[in-house]
């Protein structure tokens, strides 16, 4: 009896690689020809806002380290450091702006793979969605600002997400435990995959995946309790801006409490709330275009479908709540962009990697 099922398990696994294989073939051309249009079409977006630069509120991620102590966002610093020490600042925004650029490329190269896997299963609905990515301001603002740590956040949550899909929770924990040291708004990525973790929780989650998922949150609490007012204004010292600026970086950017920063986003969203609202409305469009032809191509996929689309909708969103202790909108807005394509494709119904 064992046997025969065993038997019947293998004869309908090479059905299914044969109907994959039939797929590949048949749609090869119109494959290769959407494939080439998204990344024409990334590619001149992201080129909208390429420059050779470091943007300025940038320029202490790569100098401060853990030279005088345990500070928070000391990783990259202490990482490049031997790269990096002595050298002028010239060469430090030539060093930075470039590995940004391949950063970036590599995430695309990412991306363009990920977008394959779910247009072998239906090319026209994929398409458009992967299509409202490429065109949206994601792009040339992840290019634009280089010398931010958004795009090492941003690879980090790319892995995390195929670790996640593919049940690899060692490297999903290794990935949440080390990026809120790179920097701590990693845990607001990782709402996404909390989300993807819990909607699983209904078919029962293996005690590696609740640990994984709990991960950053570890992490952030071993930054708060150790990290050190005193070596910030040691390390920042280093830093080649002028005064004012370190002083801001000092007090708001290292020194401010969560508590304080809440408070002062809830009195900056009543002042300028007709901002945030229009800023919302034109940053958002592409995120809300991903969620209605995901709908429209999952609401034939199975009885589950409205679970998947929730939870691509709260997966997608909830990284918007740093809105909540940092303000720059247009930056964490179209961030939701780049979370709604990841959990579109951890959730599609295509094949695993």
């Amino acid at each position: 009896m064992q046997n025969s099922d065993s038997i019947q398990a293998v004869k309908s696994l090479d059905r299914y690689r044969s109907d994959i294989r039939s797929k590949i073939a048949l749609l090869s051309p119109v494959l290769l020809m959407a494939l080439a249009m998204l990344t024409a079409v990334g590619s001149l977006s992201y080129s909208r806002g390429f420059w050779l630069g470091m943007q300025g509120w940038g320029v202490f991620n790569w100098y401060v380290d853990y030279g005088s102590g345990f500070i928070k966002r000391g990783l990259i610093g202490t990482i490049t450091s031997p790269f990096l020490s002595g050298h002028t600042p010239a060469f430090v925004e030539t060093f930075v702006s470039t590995q940004h650029l391949v950063l970036c490329s590599l995430l695309g190269i990412g991306l363009i793979w990920m977008a394959s896997r779910t247009l072998i299963v239906d090319v026209r609905s994929a398409f458009l969605v992967w299509l409202c990515f490429a065109t949206s301001q994601f792009l040339p603002t992840l290019a634009y600002n280089s010398g931010y740590l958004d795009i090492h956040l941003f690879v980090l949550l790319f892995l995390a997400t195929i670790m996640w899909k593919n049940g690899k929770f060692l490297a999903l924990g290794t990935i949440g435990l080390v990026g809120p040291f790179l920097h701590e708004m990693f845990v607001f990525l990782w709402m996404q995959i909390l989300v993807l973790s819990l909607a699983r929780a209904r078919h029962g989650l293996k005690p590696p995946e609740i640990i994984a998922a709990l991960a950053p949150f570890a992490s952030v609490l071993l930054i708060i309790s150790f990290h050190s007012q005193n070596a910030v204004a040691l390390e920042l010292a280093e830093v080649p801006v002028d005064a004012e600026m370190r002083a801001v970086l000092f007090r708001q950017q290292f020194g401010q409490t969560t508590v304080a920063a809440i408070a002062q986003m809830i009195k900056m969203f009543r002042e300028d709330a007709v901002n945030v609202i229009s800023a919302a409305a034109y940053f958002l469009l592409p995120t809300f275009a991903i969620f209605v032809l995901s709908w429209q191509r999952w609401r034939a996929s199975g009885p589950d479908w409205p679970w998947r689309f929730v939870t691509l909708t709260l997966a997608t969103l909830s990284p918007a709540l740093v809105l909540l202790v940092a303000w720059d909108l247009s930056r964490f807005l179209v961030m939701t962009t780049f979370c709604g394509v990841l959990a579109f494709w951890a959730l599609d119904r295509g094949k695993k990697t």
